[in-house]
């Protein structure tokens, strides 16, 4: 079983899987042992009917099946009621699975990927019982930032080329990278098209990077906070108004404006007690590049100020989601009303 929000490793993971189970399987065979399906067009019965075929003609036989929902936490009650009119059929009984589970013709491997796992669920624990849970999630930023930098440095050390520090944390600020977003394959994307652009030779350096890499919404509401440091509502209404036109969700870009006020926050608080610049950016952890530029903006910030920018985020959260204001409006209200003060 394979989960967790990296798409890029779980892909990986399932490739090398299903080698080593199948290494020296013929060609002409792999089609009939080789079974890969989407579960979210697939039944059950269908599953199980593949897991009960034995390998055919070779000793080993792979089911490969993605986007799982078997594993997904269930609905509370109230939930399922208010999404009732929206869903196309009820869920398929898990139990005959389960159940299979450890019982399949000799040679025959499963292979799940899913987005979640409930770990305390009977297909689960079966899993745990016959076989193995991998989850591909990052509990924290800066483990998602330590695994980035490490592809980025080996994949362009082995292309024979090599990256400016500064160059490197400005490229995985711009892609966004943290716990709670895939940025595997965009980070692949990255290092092929700049590879490319430098005639796969040289050292990649700040200037290719800003001059290649589109920002991501996180990068993007950065330039909103640093408009706001200068109080230059026009620039800052530009960037959050390119946002909304890049189709990105009210809700979560104010989740990670409120996540970067938090951050100037602390980092100028720290500062107040006396901590030096460099201690700020290693007690907020990430790149220290990306540290210290959340260190260097915190300076022109009051902390009043950021204090109350971020009880007005949670203001607004709290109302959106209630249906009492627009998230959109709101933010640009409150973006208005603290670049003007």
């Amino acid at each position: 079983m394979l989960y967790g929000i990296e798409e890029w490793y779980i892909e990986q993971a399932a490739k090398a899987i299903t080698n080593r189970a199948l290494q020296g399987t013929d060609d002409s065979l792999l089609p009939f042992n080789l079974i890969e399906v989407d579960a979210r067009a697939t039944s059950i019965a269908r599953l199980m009917q593949e897991l009960t075929t034995p390998p055919f003609m070779v000793s080993a036989k792979v089911v490969r099946v993605e986007n799982c929902p078997y594993f997904a936490p269930r609905q509370s009650k109230g939930a399922r009621k208010a999404d009732a009119e929206t869903e196309d059929e009820p869920r398929e009984d898990l139990a005959p699975l389960a159940g299979l589970l450890g019982t399949f013709p000799r040679g025959v491997t499963l292979i799940c990927e899913a987005a979640t796992v409930d770990m305390r669920s009977s297909l689960a624990n079966a899993v745990k019982k016959h076989g193995a849970i991998r989850n591909f999630s990052y509990q924290k930023r800066a483990d998602a930032l330590r695994d980035a930098q490490a592809v980025l440095s080996k994949e362009l050390h082995r292309l024979g080329l090599s990256i400016q520090p500064r160059a490197s944390a400005e490229l995985l600020q711009l892609i966004g990278v943290d716990e709670k977003t895939p940025h595997l394959r965009q980070l692949w994307q990255e290092i092929a098209k700049l590879t490319a652009y430098k005639g796969y030779s040289g050292v990649i350096g700040v200037e290719d990077v800003v001059a290649l890499t589109p920002r991501s919404a996180e990068a993007k509401v950065f330039l909103v906070t640093d408009a706001l440091s200068q109080k230059n509502k026009a620039t800052a209404l530009r960037h959050v108004r390119q946002l909304w036109q890049d189709g990105e969700e009210p809700l979560m870009v104010l989740a990670m404006l409120a996540r970067h006020i938090r951050q100037l926050l602390l980092a100028r608080e720290m500062l107040d007690e006396g901590l030096s610049a460099d201690e700020v950016a290693k007690a907020l952890g990430g790149h220290p590049f990306v540290t210290g530029k959340v260190v260097a903006a915190s300076r022109t910030f009051d902390p009043a100020r950021l204090r109350e920018m971020l009880v007005s985020c949670f203001d607004i959260d709290n109302k959106g989601k209630s249906g009492r204001a627009d998230i959109a409006f709101a933010l640009e209200r409150l973006i208005v009303t603290f670049a003007c003060t």
